[in-house]
Order: structure tokens, then sequence, then C-alpha cells
């Protein structure tokens, strides 16, 4: 199988995802240590894996709901918003 060498573009988008990524590692572990002190390794785990699930789960709802709006609907939903 062939791999494809990112574009300058594409190679910029990944370089700014894996940022984020790093950024986002950091700020949990950030998070993590501080209440480390307070709650067990047990029940930091059990909390991640709570916000786990729950962001899978919106995940999967924002994306059925991208394949059921349509165009019209979105121009429908933006008329009763205003």
């Amino acid at each position: 199988m062939k791999t494809e060498k990112p574009t300058g573009s594409d190679a910029q988008t990944l370089k700014h995802y894996r940022a984020v990524e790093a950024r986002l590692y950091g700020d949990v572990m950030k998070v993590c240590r501080s209440y480390g002190s307070h709650l067990s390794l047990i029940s930091i785990l059990g909390i991640l894996d709570i916000v786990k699930d729950e962001l899978k789960d919106l995940d999967q709802r924002g994306r059925r709901l991208m394949r059921q709006e349509s165009p019209e609907t979105e121009s429908e939903n933006l008329e009763t918003i205003v």
C-alpha cells in the first residue's frame, strides 16, 4: 500500500491538529494532577471514562443530525429562530 505525503496545506492542518491534541493532553493532565490530592486514581479514571462515553454519544448524535439536515431544513430552522 502506498502512502501519500501530505501537501503543504494538509501538513499545516495536521501540525495544527497535533498541537491542539498536545495542548488538550497537557490540560487534562494538569487538571488530573490538581484533583489527585483530593480524589483517588480510581475516581479520576472513572470520571474520565464517563466523560469519554458522553463525548462518544455527543459525537454520534451530531453526526446523525448532520446526515438528517438538508439545506432546505437548515433555512427553515434559521427562519424559526429569527
